[in-house]
C-alpha cells in the first residue's frame, strides 16, 4: 500500500477484489467509484453468465486524426479497454490470477515500459484470455467516447444513441466544484482531454449529467472527504513517503 500512489493502489486491488468475489459463484459487475448508474446493469450480468468475462472498450467509434497524438494512438499506448466497468464469473479465474500477478508490483505509469497502472495490462489480455467485448452504447459513457454524440433526455430519463444511458463514467478527475468541464485537465490546452474531449458547452445533455452528479457529490460530503490525507502517504511517525 505504501509503494503505490492512491490510483496505483486501487488498480492493484481490482484483480484481487473482483477475482475473489467472482469465485463465490454469482456474476460480478464491477464499477469504478467515479461512476453513476442510470438504468439496470442486469444485461452485463447476463453477458458474464454467458461468456465468463466482459470487458468495456474506451470507444466504439473511430476518432478523427489530429496534429498531436490522436485518441487511437493513446488507446494503443495505454490500452483500448477501460477497466472502470467489467463483469465476470468464476470462469475468468485464470485472467484475474494473471492480472493480479502483473499489477502486484507494476500498477504504475511508465509508458516507456508499456505500463499504465492496471489498465495497460488489458492489451495483452485481449489475446491471452477468452472474453466478450461490451458493445452496449449506453455503458461506460465518458469523455473518451463523447466526441460524436451527446446524452439526450426524455423528461428525467437519459438516453444516448437511442438506447438507455445505463452508466456514465466521470473519469480523469472530475471535480464537483468544476462541473462545467468533464475534467479540470481540459483547462490546460496541452493535455489529451483538452484536445480530444468535447466541451460541455457543445454537449448540453452531458452537461446536465455532470451538473446533477456534482450536486449529489457535494451533498454527500465530497469536499470534506477529499480534504482528508491519504492513509498511506506517511510513516507512523508522520514522515512523508
Amino acid at each position: 500500500a505504501t509503494m503505490f500512489t492512491p490510483v496505483g493502489l486501487a488498480g492493484a486491488a481490482k484483480p484481487i477484489l473482483i477475482g475473489e468475489l467472482a469465485k463465490r459463484g454469482q456474476p460480478i459487475v464491477y464499477l469504478d467509484a467515479d461512476t453513476c448508474v442510470y438504468a439496470s446493469l442486469e444485461p452485463l450480468a447476463n453477458l458474464a453468465r454467458e461468456h465468463g468475462l466482459v470487458l468495456s472498450p474506451q470507444s466504439l467509434d473511430s476518432h478523427p486524426l489530429v496534429a498531436e497524438r490522436s485518441a487511437e494512438q493513446l488507446f494503443a499506448a495505454d490500452g483500448p479497454i477501460n477497466t472502470g466497468l467489467m463483469a465476470a464469473t468464476a470462469e475468468a479465474a485464470g485472467f484475474f490470477d494473471w492480472w493480479r500477478e502483473g499489477t502486484a508490483l507494476r500498477s504504475i505509469v511508465d509508458r516507456e515500459q508499456g505500463l499504465f497502472n492496471e489498465q495497460g495490462w488489458m492489451s495483452p489480455a485481449l489475446t491471452l484470455f477468452s472474453h466478450h467485448l461490451l458493445r452496449d452504447r449506453g455503458c461506460n459513457v465518458m469523455g473518451w467516447n463523447l466526441h460524436n454524440r451527446d446524452v439526450e433526455w426524455d423528461d428525467d430519463t437519459p438516453t444516448i444513441d437511442g438506447v438507455p444511458l445505463r452508466h456514465f463514467h466521470f473519469n480523469y478527475g472530475f471535480r464537483p466544484d468544476h462541473p462545467d468541464v468533464l475534467t479540470p485537465y481540459q483547462r490546460n490546452p496541452d493535455t489529451d482531454p483538452a484536445r480530444l474531449w468535447p466541451s460541455l458547452a457543445d454537449r448540453p445533455g452531458a452537461a446536465r449529467i455532470c451538473s446533477e452528479y456534482a450536486q449529489r457529490l457535494l451533498d454527500a460530503g465530497f469536499m470534506e472527504a477529499r480534504s482528508r490525507p491519504h492513509a498511506f502517504a506517511a510513516l507512523p511517525d508522520g514522515s512523508s513517503l
